[in-house]
C-alpha cells in the first residue's frame, strides 16, 4: 500500500535540509481528498530530519558556526613538529588500539 504526499512551494521554502532518499523525517501532515481521481492524499506542512538525518543535521550547523568564528582558519592552525617530543595515547589499557601504536613505532624506530 502507498499514500501520496504533497508539499507544497510555500511550505517546502521552510525546509532546513534536503531530503535524501532513506532519509528518516518528521512530518507534520493534513488528510486531503483529490476528488478528480478520488484519492487520499496527506498534505505536507512541516518536514524535520529525524534519527541519524538530525544529527547529521545538528552536526552542520554545528560546524557552519565554528567555520564562521574562523576556528577552522588555516591561520589558526598550529604545525605538528617534525620531530615530537611526547605523543599521549587515549584508550584502555585491554585496546588492541594501544598494542597496534607500541607496535607500529617499534617497528618504525627500535629505539623507542
Amino acid at each position: 500500500a502507498q499514500v501520496k504526499c504533497a508539499m507544497f512551494r510555500g511550505n517546502n521554502r521552510r525546509v532546513t535540509f534536503k531530503p535524501a532518499n532513506g532519509n528518516q523525517v518528521l512530518v507534520k501532515a493534513r488528510l486531503s481528498l483529490y476528488e478528480p481521481r478520488g484519492d487520499y492524499q496527506l498534505i505536507i506542512e512541516s518536514m524535520q530530519p529525524e534519527g541519524d538525518g538530525r544529527l547529521q543535521q545538528e552536526f552542520e550547523e554545528l560546524k557552519m558556526k565554528l567555520a564562521a568564528e574562523g576556528l577552522f582558519a588555516q591561520i589558526n592552525k598550529q604545525s605538528l613538529p617534525e620531530h615530537p617530543k611526547r605523543v599521549g595515547v587515549i584508550t584502555s589499557k585491554t585496546g588492541a588500539a594501544l598494542y597496534d601504536i607500541l607496535d607500529v613505532l617499534k617497528r618504525r624506530d627500535p629505539s623507542l
